[in-house]
Formats: structure tokens, C-alpha cells, sequence
């Protein structure tokens, strides 16, 4: 009883901790000047996921036709996108980590710019398919990825809420481009939305990245390079190194499982819902909704509070996937089935979105963040780059219930997951003073 009792209290101490943004009182705000931050970061986020990786819906199927391809052919080309850039996200991590996100975020702006332009001109499929793998660097160098270590760098114990304000500015991305990116390449064709989309990240993103942020990151690392003067750490979860790896692996299931999903019905979502018998127009409306729910979800997660763990936050999002895919698949075809599967299903990406950087931050603490948020991106993109592919072959072979009964099984994966990681965390019973930097190279 009395070990019971003491493993209680040693769980009770790890899970305040834990829940306050990484010791800050839950009445801290976050101050004037990081609100800034925040605010120029949000505008370059918007620009830079709806030039680099939202474009590609409103223009593939265009650069299929002029090029005399198959789309499929053409997805090929977004698919090795998010290849290189699960390749170089690693890489792009340790190098925030070294030197900060400023060099790294304007770097992308230019990397973006160049291959925009390389598609934009290019004269057929084997330069369009050079301009995508430069775009893929662009997207580990410009995305969240390595916008989130580069924003808790200079958060410091307002980490969690300012990496949330920062998504919420991110989720209307598609909201602001897709209308652009349709009307320029329905006036001045497609090639000249990749040029308009080459200066935006030139003329906005670049200069962003080199005013929001300092020319070295305040916080100490864990990655190499040239040790800097502390101002803030988080540290991490006390686990032992087996435990700490199997979390790794749990949430990085989780996370990819969740993208894999996404991904796919972003792409095939109203092919799925016109089999299923819905008409285009009730289709388009609930596609409509999920972009909204997102946002909703974000919100949720931040009216939890900074005393919530944000592992919470993550079994709801691997809950809330599952539950909206058996709605829609079991549920009775039409518009109110549609529009819960739609709201569920767009919180629960919304808030996975988030809880890819703060339950990173909460289980592995500060220092080398942005390398073990990198190595957490390989797989996490890869699942993005076959989850297009994949969802087309079983839609095809089978059909729209199969392809839902796939969905769920790998949302599924992604609950059973989190699970594993919420038990292994809740058995971390040390106190979480002098804990031992993690490494990322023993993850």
C-alpha cells in the first residue's frame, strides 16, 4: 500500500510538471514582444504552406495535361516532394538546433523561390519532377517542421500555447491560396501561379524569417556546435533510455498514422463521398467543413489550459479519427453523416497538428528539439507521400468501404499508440530536476 501510494505521488509530481508549459505559472501570458513573433511567423506560415504544399491541388491536374501525363503521374511528383523532405528533415533539425531557425526559415524562403521557379518553367516532366524535390527541401526548411523549434527557441515557457497561436494562423493557408492559385491559373495559366508563388516567398516569407527571429537561438542544445548561454530549458521526461525510445516510436506511430489518414482523404475525400452516393455539391460542402473544424479543434486544445498534459490533447486527436471514419462508414448516407464525420475528423487533425510539437517537448524536453523533431518528420512524411498512392489503388480495386475500413484500421494503430505512450509516461515517477539531456541520436 505504501508503494502504491509514493508510485502515486511520483506520478502526481511528473504530471504537474508536466503540465504547466514546461514550469510557467498557468496565469503567465505570453508578452508583447512574442506575440509579434507569433503574429510574423503566422503570416509566413499561411504563405508558405499555401505556395509550397497546397498549390499542387489546384494546379495537378493542369500540369498533367500539359505535360501529356497521367495525374497519377503527376502525384508521383508531389509524392517525392514530401520524400526529400522527410530525408532532409533530420538534418534541417539539428541545424535549428545549432543555429537557430532565422537562418534556416529565410534559407527556405529562397530554396521554395527556386524551385517554384524550376516548375514554373519547366519544359517537361523531368525538370517539373527536379522543381518538386527542391520543393521538398523548401518544405522540411519552411513548414512547421521547422517553424515549431524555431518558435521555442525564443518562447522559452510559453512554448506550448505559442506553437498553438502558431497553427491557428497556419490552418487558414488553404483558406487564402486555393482561391488565389485558381484564379491566377484560370486568367494566366498555371506556370504563372508557380512565379506569383516564387516572389510571394521571396518578397514575404524571406524578409519574415530574417526580422522575426534573433541571429542565434537563446537556448542551450543537445546537437553540437557551439554551446549557448541558457536562458530557458524544458526538461525532459525522466525515463529511462528504453522507455524513452519506445515513446518515440509509439508517438511517431501515432503522428504518421494520423498524416497517412489525412492525406489520403484529403486527396480522395469527395471521390469517396460521391461512390458512397452523395451528390458533388453535398460532397464539396462537407469537404468545406473540415478546414473550419480544424481550427475549432486548435482552439479546443488551448481552451484545456496550460495545465493540461499535452499528451491529453493527443488521445483525443487519435480517438477522434477513428470514430469519425466508422460514422461516415456505418452511419446512413447523406449531408448530417457527412457533417459530423467532416467536424470530427478536422478537429482531430487539427489538434494532431500541435500535439506533434508540444508532446515532443513534453517527453523529450528543449535541448536537441529540432532534431528529434526532424527524425519524428521521416516518418511522418513518408506516410504522407504513399497515403495518396495507396488510398487510389484500394479506392480503385475495391471501393469506397474498403478504402474507409483502411482508414480506420490505421487510425486505429495510431489510438492503440498514444495509449502506449500516455501509459509509459504516466509511470515516469522521478522528480523532474537534474534530468539527464536527451540525445537524438539515441532515439
Amino acid at each position: 500500500m505504501k508503494q502504491s501510494r509514493a508510485a502515486r505521488l511520483g506520478r502526481r509530481r511528473v504530471q504537474e510538471a508536466g503540465m504547466q508549459e514546461s514550469g510557467a505559472p498557468a496565469s503567465t501570458r505570453i508578452p508583447r514582444a512574442l506575440w509579434g513573433t507569433i503574429t510574423l511567423l503566422g503570416f509566413g506560415q499561411i504563405c508558405a504552406w499555401g505556395t509550397l504544399y497546397y498549390s499542387f491541388a489546384v494546379t495537378g491536374p493542369l500540369i498533367a495535361r500539359e505535360f501529356g501525363i497521367s495525374l497519377s503521374s503527376a502525384v508521383l511528383g508531389y509524392s517525392a516532394l514530401l520524400v526529400a523532405g522527410a530525408l532532409a528533415a533530420p538534418t534541417v533539425g539539428r541545424t535549428i538546433d545549432r543555429r537557430g531557425g532565422r537562418i534556416v526559415l529565410a534559407s527556405g524562403a529562397i530554396v521554395g523561390a527556386l524551385g517554384l521557379i524550376t516548375i514554373g518553367l519547366a519544359p517537361g516532366p523531368i525538370v517539373y519532377a527536379i522543381g518538386c524535390l527542391i520543393l521538398g527541401l523548401a518544405v522540411a526548411m519552411s513548414l512547421y517542421d521547422a517553424a515549431f523549434p524555431a518558435l521555442v527557441q525564443v518562447a522559452g515557457p510559453h512554448a506550448n500555447r505559442a506553437i498553438t497561436m502558431l497553427t491557428l494562423f497556419g490552418g487558414l493557408a488553404s483558406t487564402f491560396f486555393w482561391p488565389i492559385a485558381a484564379f491566377v491559373a484560370a486568367h494566366w495559366g498555371w506556370r504563372a501561379t508557380y512565379l506569383l508563388f516564387a516572389a510571394v516567398n521571396i518578397c514575404i516569407c524571406l524578409p519574415i524569417g530574417l526580422i522575426a527571429l534573433p541571429r542565434r537561438p537563446p537556448l542551450s542544445n543537445a546537437s553540437g556546435g557551439e554551446p549557448l548561454a541558457p536562458t530557458w530549458s524544458r526538461p525532459p521526461l525522466p525515463l529511462s533510455p528504453e522507455a524513452r525510445r519506445a515513446a518515440f516510436i509509439c508517438f511517431a506511430l501515432m503522428v504518421a498514422a494520423g498524416n497517412f489518414v489525412f492525406a489520403g482523404l484529403a486527396v480522395h475525400l469527395l471521390t469517396i463521398l460521391g461512390a458512397l452516393g452523395l451528390s458533388e455539391s453535398a460532397a464539396i460542402i462537407i469537404g468545406m467543413i473540415v478546414g473550419p473544424a480544424q481550427v475549432i479543434g486548435r482552439i479546443g486544445e488551448m481552451s484545456l489550459g496550460p495545465r493540461a498534459s499535452p499528451v491529453l490533447a493527443a488521445r483525443i486527436s487519435a480517438a477522434m479519427q477513428p470514430i469519425s471514419i466508422a460514422a461516415l462508414a456505418l452511419g446512413p448516407v447523406g449531408i448530417v453523416t457527412g457533417g459530423i464525420f467532416a467536424t470530427l475528423y478536422g478537429m482531430a487533425n487539427g489538434i494532431l497538428t500541435i500535439v506533434k510539437g508540444t508532446v515532443t517537448l513534453f517527453l523529450f524536453g528543449s535541448a536537441g528539439y529540432g532534431a528529434i523533431l526532424g527524425k519524428l518528420s521521416v516518418p511522418s512524411l513518408g506516410a504522407r507521400a504513399a497515403a495518396p498512392l495507396i488510398y487510389a489503388y484500394v479506392f480503385t480495386a475495391a471501393g469506397p468501404i474498403p478504402t474507409l475500413i483502411l482508414s480506420a484500421a490505421v487510425s486505429l494503430s495510431g489510438t492503440l499508440a498514444i495509449e502506449v505512450v500516455a501509459r509509459i509516461a504516466s509511470q515516469a515517477h522521478a522528480p523532474v530536476d537534474n534530468v539527464e539531456i536527451v540525445n537524438s541520436g539515441d532515439i
